[in-house]
């Protein structure tokens, strides 16, 4: 697999699979470790063309990776959790809060989402643009003392590398004898950044130049267009306020994790071998507890193997919010971790269950931005 950390990724969702899109272009601000490998397909046999003899080919079917970063709580992280969960509503507060409440749970019901992924990696390049990215996990893990973490593993249809514009200084003799210093621009095949490589996509043959408001793209044959400018989030932050329920009952807890998966399966490959659509599997949800020996009624859901509901929030100031609820979840076992800063905490990792009705809750994540 390929590591390397990401100084800028943009997040742009797709309105067809794989293909250029209009939708706004969105920045995770801060540093992020992406990984990234490509999956080869089963070999093949073709005639070569100089030797006229089979050749085995097998060539790159699709890309899959994994991102790990700060959480950020903001616009991109409900654009985020569109591309894996379902968003059961989306309510505006009054003009004035400029607060709005977005509720997701596992999919059921709604169409699949794909985006594009835009990862820079020096300021001056080179970028890499991912097309078609469907989002098989998100795993959130919340910690009382310290900044959240968040990760999510994808597929992509394809990979691009976009080589920037540098600027080249070379010395040049004249015929004098003297020296001269001379700098000239070797372009790429387009932009500055990811983020116009994104924007850039909508209209081929055209040039794109980052201003205070935006992106503004010149078409060939000259008129000016205003894109969406890129959103950026908010800072990595530290949640002002930390609470844990099992059951109704606050826990003096350290962590907690809840992780939504829903695994992708590319289909429907052209003759290029590329998958035309990913297809998604059953959806499914899981987690982890850590919180203080301060009682016995999480071992004692363990050894019962009963079920329980559990309720996190965290507070990140000025009325916004995140909040995981999970009505039904039964904890697998639990295992107390003698290496956590000299403090005895008792880990459980747990399974969210479905509903046991059709019309009883659902686990939900609440997000107030």
């Amino acid at each position: 697999p390929i590591e390397r950390w990401a100084n800028r990724l943009f997040i742009q969702n797709e309105t067809v699979f794989g293909a250029a899109s209009a939708e706004p272009v969105r920045e995770f601000t801060g540093k992020s470790r992406f990984s990234y490998q490509p999956v080869h397909g089963q070999p093949g046999n073709r005639v070569g063309v100089t030797r006229l003899r089979q050749e085995q080919v097998s060539g790159v079917t699709h890309w899959t990776g994994n991102c790990d970063a700060e959480y950020q709580h903001g616009i991109l992280t409900a654009e985020l959790f569109k591309l894996l969960f379902e968003l059961v509503s989306e309510t505006a507060d009054s003009p004035s809060s400029g607060r709005t409440t977005y509720v997701f749970r596992l999919r059921r019901f709604a169409a699949m989402r794909t985006a594009k992924l835009g990862l820079e990696y020096e300021p001056i390049g080179p970028f890499y643009i991912m097309h078609g990215v469907a989002l098989e996990m998100v795993r959130l893990v919340a910690t009382a003392r310290s900044r959240a973490k968040l990760r999510f593993d994808f597929k992509a249809r394809d990979v691009e590398l976009i080589p920037a514009s540098r600027d080249y200084t070379h010395e040049r003799i004249d015929q004098y004898g003297q020296t001269n210093f001379e700098t000239e621009t070797i372009a790429g095949p387009c932009y500055e950044d990811a983020a116009e490589g994104l924007s850039c996509k909508v209209i081929g043959g055209s040039t794109v130049l980052a201003t205070e408001d935006g992106f503004i793209l010149t078409t060939e044959d000259g008129y000016e267009i205003l894109l969406d400018s890129e959103e950026t989030q908010h800072e990595p932050q530290v949640a002002s306020a930390f609470a844990i329920t099992v059951n109704g009952e606050p826990m003096l807890a350290t962590e907690i994790s809840f992780e939504g998966r829903e695994p992708k399966t590319p289909a429907r490959f052209d003759r290029q071998r590329k998958p035309e659509v990913m297809r998604p599997g059953e959806p499914s949800a899981r987690g982890e507890l850590a919180l203080y020996m301060n009682g016995d009624e999480v071992p004692l859901l363990v050894r019962g193997d009963s079920e329980a509901a559990i309720v996190m929030t965290a507070d990140f100031g000025s009325n916004r919010s995140l909040t995981i609820t999970m009505p039904r979840v039964k904890f697998s076992s639990g295992t107390p971790d003698l290496v956590s800063r000299g403090e005895l905490v008792y880990r459980a990792p747990f399974s969210v269950l479905e509903p046991a009705a059709a019309d009883d809750a659902q686990s939900t994540v609440t997000l107030v931005i």
